[in-house]
């Protein structure tokens, strides 16, 4: 995993899924032990479709680094908050007067505005 900068990966048991396995989890595994042994199994989930900003709360509410992004035909992906920051910085560079100032006024309601509108 390291190798390939994956943090996470999803587990799946009869094309259902069953839980996540971070980095992080591996690193306390010993030799007996079975992925159901340290994979977590509340795994946030939300659809391919969902608004930006509710993910980001979702995942600062629950307190997750990730969540699974299921669409029609199953996963499609994994959002991180290494995606979520990405997002964010591209927002504020938007966001960012020509001259390089920091924009007055970007509330909350306009940045959410802004990620709404990203999506579209």
């Amino acid at each position: 995993m390291h190798e390939l900068q994956i943090h996470h990966l999803p587990v799946i048991d009869h094309d259902k899924l069953v839980g996540l396995v971070s980095d992080r989890d591996l690193s306390s595994i010993v030799v007996d032990d079975r992925v159901a042994d340290v994979m977590t199994t509340d795994v946030a989930v939300v659809a391919a479709n969902a608004p930006l900003d509710e993910v980001i709360g979702l995942m600062s509410l629950g307190r997750f680094s990730s969540v699974v992004v299921m669409g029609t035909d199953g996963i499609e992906g994994i959002f991180t908050t290494t995606d979520a920051l990405r997002a964010f910085a591209e927002l504020l560079d938007r966001l960012r007067p020509r001259d390089g100032s920091t924009p007055a006024g970007a509330s909350n309601n306009s940045l959410r505005g802004s990620l709404r509108a990203r999506e579209s």
